[in-house]
């Protein structure tokens, strides 16, 4: 039970060895290895679905947005929660990467369906 998100977390490599250990290790725990690597950019993508994403809740998530928020570039990462419950809902992202070399962005839709 509780809503499930999906999560990507892009991430200069720079800004991703300035984290705390901690936050790092959090990183590891919640997506495992990275999901892609862009050698061009110097970056890192980590990418988990159908997770209990509940940052405000779970210390060590409290700990890592805190960590993201002290990195003095705010362009060197974007991490995004997408939840089906509630598709536009921006509460958990952070970051302002938006031009990433993954292409990573939130896509909200809507469709009629029929039971």
């Amino acid at each position: 039970m509780g809503t499930r998100s999906d999560v990507a977390l892009a991430i200069k490599n720079e800004a991703f060895l300035s984290l705390s250990p901690k936050s790092k290790q959090t990183i590891h725990d919640w997506f495992g290895k990275p999901s892609d690597r862009d050698h061009d950019e110097g970056a890192v993508l980590f990418q988990t679905d159908s997770v209990k994403w509940y940052h405000e809740c779970f210390q060590d998530l409290v700990e890592l947005y805190s960590d993201l928020h002290e990195l003095p570039d705010c362009e060197s990462y974007l991490l995004i929660k997408a939840c089906g419950d509630y598709p536009s809902d921006e509460d958990g992202d952070t970051g302002e990467w938006h031009e990433n070399p993954f292409g990573i962005y939130k896509s909200v839709s809507v469709s009629i369906e029929r039971w």
